[in-house]
């Protein structure tokens, strides 16, 4: 009987615990993990981020562990007579999947980021013998063992590759250079969510060119050399919506570039759009 008996409930059923738990150990000080944060990766794995403090009054190591829940989208397994699998997945409720070792002065912290691979995410299929990426609602876990785990997040485990979708929400009036006091629009992604949306904005008027740094013009030689000196501003993005201010449009054609990136790295191609304003 290993650790994993205590962690199904259909096994445990009178709720054994353990004397030592999985991953216990022993310290003359004590630590305390806060912003833990955790992203999707391109190979289908996770990137986990958080702080690990030494909150004592002695230097110590910490092995901080990172643990994650069974995904909700692996069929559950079926037996035969003999016990063998013949359908579905053997999962964990909580399965350890990384750990980092620290060493920290008296109130010294450090951040960590700690990749979880895509196998590690993923459970054996017995039937066709090949790993299968466990997506879904996943519940990701921090602390110094397993029953240890202040810290808690639940994320969408993906495998993306697709870029997302940015657009411009143009003014009713979009003729009219004041209804042009900020540019919006929306980004919207069905993988791994939106990560950030680039804007860059160049205006020309009459036979000169103008690019934007954010709060002002400035003047440049040529189209492609107020292109390639534009700002690439990066706006706050709100339940799919950004927006960036824009001061001091004048009468020309505003050429608005943007594109979109996702949490694991995916990026639109870059599009451009003009407007005829006055």
């Amino acid at each position: 009987m290993g650790y994993r008996w205590y962690t199904d409930p259909s096994a445990n059923v009178n709720n054994y615990q353990p004397r030592y738990a999985f991953g216990f150990g022993l310290s003359y000080t004590t630590f305390a993990y806060s912003g833990l944060s955790v992203k999707n990766t391109a190979d289908g794995g996770l990137d986990v981020s958080f702080t690990v403090k030494n909150t004592g009054n002695r230097a110590g190591s910490d092995s901080a562990q990172v643990y994650i829940g069974a995904s909700p989208d692996l069929k559950a397994p079926v037996y035969d007579a003999n016990g063998l699998v013949i359908d579905g997945f053997q999962q964990s409720a909580q399965k350890l999947v990384q750990f980092g070792r620290v060493d920290l002065a008296v109130g010294a912290s450090q951040s960590l980021t700690l990749h979880v691979g895509p196998q590690d995410v993923s459970a054996w299929d017995t039937v066709a013998q090949k790993w299968v990426l466990g997506t879904g609602a996943r519940t990701v876990s921090i602390g110094k063992s397993s029953v240890e785990l202040p810290l808690s997040v639940v994320k969408n485990v993906v495998l993306d590759t697709t870029a997302p979708t940015v657009t411009i929400v143009a003014p009713a009036n979009p003729t009219r250079s004041t209804s042009w006091n900020t540019v919006s629009g929306t980004i919207t992604d069905t993988g791994s969510g939106p990560e950030s949306v680039t804007v860059k904005l160049v205006e020309q008027r009459g036979n000169s060119y103008y690019s934007y740094d954010g709060s002002s013009w400035t003047k440049r030689a040529s189209l492609a050399d107020a292109n390639a000196k534009a700002t690439a501003i990066q706006p706050t993005i709100t339940a799919g919506k950004w927006s960036i201010p824009v001061n001091d449009l004048k009468t020309g054609t505003l050429m608005i570039t943007y594109s979109g990136t996702d949490e694991v790295g995916n990026t639109s191609a870059p599009v451009t759009v003009s407007y005829q304003v006055h």
